[in-house]
């Protein structure tokens, strides 16, 4: 899918997002359907105009001609009163949010579906249909693994080689303040055929630098404001140096802005004692969720 011009700090950190103006298509318009190949698999996907529509997202899959999935594919926020609530984002436009293709590097594709909940600042989550066998190898059906993404959505690139999906952390969106002040770390998954996504993040950590880079350069256009609220962003390019090692130098920095009350201005009530308590806090948040 197409990118968009990034119109909010937190827009801008987003690295090459390909799932963007996620705007559904004019509601009461009939559902589109398309089909996707690839080798072996053929993807026929339909989408209702609007999240909540009745049915949702639906998917039927054949391998060499036949059928192995009919129905609804999970989904992070897609069940409302046990139906699909989903669309695909976009799908009035193109078939990118279906995908036919080798995730795991073994010569069987897999189908890779990218789903929007609708609401503000919400919700995108991938889902893997991966193919599987019986004891004596012939394909019995598929399984689904399910991943939120940040509300901007991923892109799926090759790295190293391995096809991987490049998003950002969702736990920091709006964590510590408004969405359009927030900015998350970058997150790199891999799907690992049965052990699902896995996060590789620390296989790529020139996409953490230049992220954190560009992290550090809003943080500057928002001091400068003096009127941001700067713990958004600040939180996403600490996570970035505590996954480049660099806990102790981010610290210090981090306690430096709070004694100068950056990152909750005067203006904003913000003061010494409640910017330090925020780095304090920052910090138990970035060892509990794994940054180190």
């Amino acid at each position: 899918m197409r990118s968009r011009r990034p119109r909010s700090p937190r827009a801008a950190l987003v690295l090459a997002t390909a799932l963007t103006a996620l705007a559904p298509a004019t509601a009461g318009a009939a559902d589109r359907t398309r089909t996707v190949t690839g080798g072996p698999v053929a993807v026929t996907a339909s989408s209702p105009a609007a999240p909540g529509d009745d049915g949702g997202v639906r998917l039927t899959i054949a391998r060499d001609g036949r059928e192995l999935f009919s129905g609804s594919p999970r989904g992070s926020g897609c069940t409302f009163e046990g139906r699909n609530s989903c669309v695909l984002p976009q799908w009035d436009e193109d078939a990118s949010s279906v995908v036919v293709r080798d995730l795991d590097g073994d010569d069987e594709p897999e189908v890779l579906v990218t789903q929007f909940t609708g609401g503000a600042h919400c919700c995108i989550s991938a889902t893997v249909l991966r193919l599987q066998r019986d004891a004596a190898g012939a394909a019995t059906g598929y399984r689904q693994w399910v991943r939120a993404t940040q509300s901007e959505g991923f892109t799926l690139r090759v790295l190293g080689s391995r096809p991987v999906l490049v998003t950002g952390d969702v736990r920091f969106e709006d964590r510590w303040t408004a969405h359009v002040e927030s900015l998350v770390p970058v997150v790199v998954l891999r799907f690992a055929g049965e052990r699902g996504f896995v996060d590789v993040t620390g296989e790529h950590l020139d996409l953490v630098r230049r992220q954190r880079a560009e992290a550090r350069r809003i943080l500057s256009r928002m001091f400068r404001t003096r009127e941001a609220d700067a713990r958004g962003a600040a939180g996403a390019w600490a996570a970035d140096g505590y996954r480049l090692g660099l806990r102790t130098s981010t610290l210090r920095t981090l306690r430096s802005w709070a004694d100068r009350r950056r990152l909750v201005p005067a203006r904003r009530g913000g003061t010494v004692a409640s910017n330090r308590a925020f780095v304090r806090s920052l910090d138990r948040t970035l060892r509990r969720y794994g940054y180190r």
